[in-house]
C-alpha cells in the first residue's frame, strides 16, 4: 500500500519536501508510518504530530 504525505506551511519547510509518498506492506498502522516518519524526519519531528500520552494526532494535523 502508498501513502502520500503532504505538507504545508512550517511543516514543508522544516521536511524541505511538500509531498511524500512512502510504501508499507498491507495491514500497516498508523504506528508503522510515524516509524517511518520518524527515521525519515528525525524523532523530534515525529513528536510534532503525535501526542504519544494520548495516543492522537496534534491539533492541526489532518490524517485523512
Amino acid at each position: 500500500m502508498q501513502v502520500t504525505l503532504k505538507f504545508f506551511g512550517p511543516i514543508a519547510e522544516q521536511t524541505g519536501q511538500e509531498r511524500v509518498t512512502l510504501s508499507f506492506s498491507e495491514g500497516a498502522t498508523y504506528g508503522h508510518l510515524l516509524e517511518e516518519i520518524g527515521q525519515r524526519f528525525g524523532w523530534r519531528f515525529h513528536e510534532q504530530l503525535w501526542d504519544g500520552s494520548r495516543k492522537i494526532f496534534k491539533a492541526g494535523i489532518l490524517v485523512v
